[in-house]
């Protein structure tokens, strides 16, 4: 079915380029890919009429628009595909990321009345008793949060809750989920939720104001969008939650998701649910001269400056963020930003030159067909691009968005190889010295051989451990016919010293396989909590059977057994060792994820 729809984008696509240029006369008809208007609007309702026929269409809405027009609009698809339940104008979608544009947008409020300064140190704007999060000397600005180059390390786990209900107040979450400062502001772009958060709870100082009741207040109520709540309960608009709850999500794969609605501790940075129409208002209003934007702001250069570039490539100096809008490219450059939650995913771009902009909202998680589809068929595709982006880097770059201290900072292990990786998706610049992949949301930072090599050697130890231990168990089971003899009364509890280890080691990769699995998908820390102290309980006992198995080990040393049996004597404790430098090298043993 995505192939598919891929093939009838890709088509359209073509035939629209193709259309503009023999008929050039519709030139203004036409988006920046060339495509007309009307062949858009053949090309996708024809595709989304065969996949709703054939009831493969998970709910979506969508706008294609300029300052004062909206030159298309519909809502599609079904938001219970396996009752045929269609979407309507009442259909309700998560924001995901796309919310922090309510931030920004604040922020550039604040700013036009004089109460903010995007490069003042934001600790000016902080109650005295809130926490350091300070690392380096530089101080952090607002700027720093809107362009994401703020330092912090990624937060992954109880960041979410797996119902809609009450949530801490706001400053107790972010003290709560406290991360560590690990670049220094302003040299390292890392999107960073906790970051778009502390820039929420700032507009609440200042405001006096809580968050949500400054953005109804100064955004929601000016642009009529009555559809839209951004409490992380949903409480602010009556009704909203259990249409929220009975919207069915898939993944994109169209199989539906359990448990798709999950409330944003760190609301700010990702906690809104609304209409499409909501969505087309409030993405409209962005753009400078229209009339949304009257609303928000009292001057129009305030639009234009959010819409101006705020942070920029080390090399070429093209512009790479505006205000908290990351700029994009498809074949003509874009200004922009996706949102991915556990249910939805949503999309907001902008092309400066034509002026046309475009907003999306699927109940696919993670969707690519649609959300990838449609700015091809407005904006082109980035291949089709003039700028040319070169050959891919080699050696191994880890995301500057990840984890580097705490027991899930083994996820930081996953350092890929650029041309074995997708996640070259668009622009992307390397700096001279080769060391940092800049490029939209995150920057890829390389890592050197003295730092893999060591983790590749360190994992390796784990897993010569995990399978001596699994054969071991393997032959207790079905014993070979050597193995079948009585165990000499000397080597009795030398035997159990070596099978209590060996399945301390299955049993600890087993718990924290399941562990490191179930941690990203955002359940509540308590179990973690619980979890990797006992793996450390594990580790603990594995030590003290090291020193006994090496102390019986010479104490039998005189026993008649078999070359391999005395060969995995010696081998044995060296690999047990390699799963506790393991665990204490990764912080498996901690007991906070925060």
């Amino acid at each position: 079915m995505m192939s598919r729809v891929r093939k009838l984008i890709a088509a359209g696509l073509t035939a629209g380029i193709l259309a503009s240029m023999a008929l050039p006369v519709l030139a203004e008809e036409s988006y920046p890919s060339g495509m007309g208007t009307d062949e858009f609007r053949y090309r996708l309702e024809d595709t989304v009429d065969d996949l709703q026929d054939d009831g493969k269409m998970a709910a979506m809405g969508m706008a294609v628009f300029t300052a004062d027009e909206v030159l298309y609009s519909n809502v599609f698809g079904y938001t219970d595909i396996e009752n045929k339940i269609e979407a309507d104008e009442q259909t309700v979608f998560d924001w995901g990321p796309t919310a922090q544009m309510l931030v920004w947008t604040s922020a550039m409020q604040l700013k036009e009345q004089g109460l903010l300064d995007l490069n003042e140190d934001i600790r000016t704007y902080l109650p005295d008793d809130f926490p350091s999060f300070q690392t380096y000397e530089t101080p952090v600005t607002m700027l720093d949060l809107m362009n994401h180059t703020g330092g912090f390390e990624e937060l992954f786990v109880d960041t979410h809750e797996k119902s809609i209900g009450k949530a801490l107040p706001l400053d107790q979450a972010l003290k709560r989920h406290l991360p560590d400062q690990v670049y220094e502001p302003g040299t390292v772009t890392a999107q960073s939720d906790w970051g778009a958060a502390l820039a929420g709870y700032i507009v609440e100082c200042i405001s006096g104001q809580s968050y949500a009741e400054y953005i109804r207040a100064n955004i929601l109520e000016p642009l009529d969008m009555d559809q839209t709540a951004v409490k992380p309960d949903l409480s602010d608009v009556e009704g909203l939650g259990m249409r929220r709850v009975r919207l069915r999500c898939y993944n994109t794969e169209l199989a539906e998701l359990e448990n798709d609605y999950y409330l944003n501790v760190l609301y700010p940075s990702g906690s809104a649910v609304g209409t499409a129409a909501d969505y087309l208002k409030f993405t409209q209003a962005l753009i400078p001269g229209s009339q949304g934007s009257r609303k928000l702001f009292q001057k129009q250069e305030t639009a234009e400056e959010m819409l101006s570039a705020s942070d920029y490539y080390e090399n070429s100096g093209l512009p790479k963020n505006s205000h908290g809008l990351w700029h994009l490219l498809q074949k003509v450059p874009v200004i922009g930003i996706k949102g991915i939650t556990t249910g939805c995913t949503s999309l907001f771009m902008y092309e400066p030159e034509s002026g046309i902009g475009l907003c999306v909202m699927t109940s696919v998680q993670g969707d690519t067909e649609f959300i990838g589809g449609i700015p091809d068929m407005i904006f082109g595709k980035t291949e089709d691009a003039e700028v040319r982006l070169g050959e891919y880097p080699s050696g191994r770059y880890m995301s500057a968005n990840t984890i580097y201290t705490g027991p899930l900072k083994l996820f930081s292990y996953r350092a890929a190889r650029i041309s074995d990786d997708e996640i070259l998706d668009g622009y992307w610049e390397m700096t001279e010295d080769q060391r940092k992949l800049e490029q939209p949301y995150s920057d890829y930072l390389k890592v050197e051989a003295s730092t893999w090599l060591p983790r590749d050697m360190l994992i390796g130890w784990f897993t010569a451990a995990f399978i001596m231990g699994f054969l071991c168990l393997m032959i207790w089971i079905w014993p070979l016919p050597a193995e079948m003899k009585q165990v000499a009364d000397e080597l009795k509890l030398y035997d159990a010293c070596t099978k209590a280890g060996h399945m301390l080691v299955l049993i600890l990769t087993a718990v924290m396989m399941m562990t490191l699995q179930l941690a990203a998908q955002y359940y509540d820390s308590r179990y973690y909590s619980f979890v990797f102290p006992l793996l450390g309980v594990i580790a603990g006992l594995l030590a003290v059977l090291l020193v006994c198995n090496i102390i019986l080990n010479f104490k039998t040393r005189n026993v008649p057994q078999s070359v391999f049996k005395k060969a995995c004597g010696y081998v044995r404790p060296v690999l047990w060792l390699g799963v506790i430098v393991n665990v204490v090298y990764w912080q498996l043993y901690a007991g906070s994820l925060l």
